[in-house]
């Protein structure tokens, strides 16, 4: 097997080290064991949108007859990419009802159970077409899945949350919760629980009573009538001190007794709110998406711009040259995702693409004749367009 693959329009070699940018044309499973010679313990993130199975006709073929027959393709895919992923690596595979069960099967005997992470439910375009019928066979199907897995269980992501419309006002938590933690049983305004447990050290806690009477001595200074049971009305005092007093990174917690001699702690104001792996708010814009590029183009229900970048934002890091694998390219959707996720935070992360040749028609004025030159054609316009200083490639195996 040679250590290089061919420019598709210059027919120069181009090294395994060169592959960075581009979409390489052929066999993933050749394209795979060609990448490992090189690429071995490299690729930050894998994100696949394999066929589903479906037994229906798209532009690709979508018909492995068996669920045996679809496992085996994938498995052989699966185990090199495992091989690929650094130790801090991972991998987001699409799928749907027809084969969710038989790849989480397959992905905790490659993966390792203790290495899966969450199945993700997200939105999937919803043809009504049921709508003119009295009775139907099943409910309209409105989702699909993500799965998503590590090469290491001890890796973590970072905190997964979303930017608000609106700033959160604080709120105060109870401070006491239900599991058992005898240790942190412990005397506070003059409280000793008999079960469960405070949720912080008694060092935390009582320097959070403290911080309370300092900020209430802050906002005498400025309010000269004000009396301590005045701040259970006034909160936006407590956050406005709050954000004045935390505008450099620095965290302060609060604790106090409630109106019924219970302690509670303050949670600060916010313009995050935390995500879960429910994601609906991601809309089914893939179509759109590769229009605006293409006008004229047609793939069956490429993923959207939006979920690729989220899953990028994610996992990888701006300025680490973090490398982002799919090689079950389509359209080249997951290409845009990494571009337009660099623009927005200038970073530099690099992407390789893989798809097959399969002849396409309908876009010959863009000199597309397949999905391999979609993908390609679609990257090229977007950074021509958008400026972008970085090439992309077109390699063939």
């Amino acid at each position: 097997m040679n250590d290089f693959f061919w420019d598709f329009y210059s027919n120069e070699k181009v090294i395994l080290s060169e592959v960075l940018n581009s979409v390489i044309v052929g066999d993933n499973l050749f394209v795979l064991e060609k990448l490992n010679k090189y690429y071995a313990n490299k690729i930050k993130l894998i994100y696949i949108d394999p066929p589903y199975n479906t037994k229906k006709k798209f532009v690709y073929n979508d018909n492995f007859g068996s669920h045996q027959h679809w496992s085996q393709m994938m498995k052989l895919r699966l185990e090199i990419a495992y091989k690929l992923l650094k130790e801090d690596g991972f991998i987001f595979i699409s799928i749907d009802d027809n084969e969710v069960h038989y790849l989480r099967m397959l992905m905790d005997s490659i993966f390792g159970e203790e290495n899966f992470r969450n199945c993700i439910v997200v939105p999937r375009g919803i043809k009504n077409v049921q709508s003119q019928f009295s009775t139907s066979q099943k409910i309209t199907i409105g989702h699909e899945y993500l799965l998503f897995y590590s090469k290491n269980k001890n890796i973590k992501i970072k905190k997964f949350e979303f930017d608000r419309k609106e700033l959160r006002k604080g709120i105060w938590n109870n401070h006491w919760r239900g599991t058992e933690r005898p240790n942190l049983r412990y005397e506070l305004f003059g409280i000793i629980p008999k079960k469960g447990q405070w949720r912080w050290s008694k060092e935390r806690s009582e320097k959070a009573v403290e911080n309370y009477h300092l900020m209430f001595q802050d906002l005498k200074k400025i309010f000269c009538n004000l009396l301590m049971e005045d701040l259970f009305l006034k909160q936006e005092l407590i956050d406005n001190w709050y954000m004045e007093n935390t505008s450099h990174g620095k965290k302060i917690d609060l604790l106090r007794l409630n109106k019924n001699n219970k302690p509670e702690h303050y949670i600060s104001p916010s313009y995050k709110r935390m995500g879960n792996d429910v994601w609906f708010d991601i809309k089914c814009t893939g179509s759109y998406d590769l229009r605006k590029i293409i006008p004229e183009a047609h793939f069956d229900m490429p993923k959207p711009i939006d979920l690729i970048k989220r899953i990028v934002n994610l996992i990888t890091n701006p300025l680490e040259n973090d490398i982002i694998l799919d090689f079950f390219a389509g359209s080249g959707t997951t290409g845009q995702a990494v571009f337009q996720q660099n623009m927005e935070d200038k970073g530099n992360r690099k992407v390789i693409l893989v798809q097959l040749f399969k002849k396409i028609e309908g876009l010959s004025q863009y000199e597309i004749h397949s999905l391999a030159e979609l993908a390609y054609k679609r990257l090229d316009l977007f950074i021509k367009k958008n400026n972008l200083d970085c090439s992309f490639k077109f390699l063939q195996s």
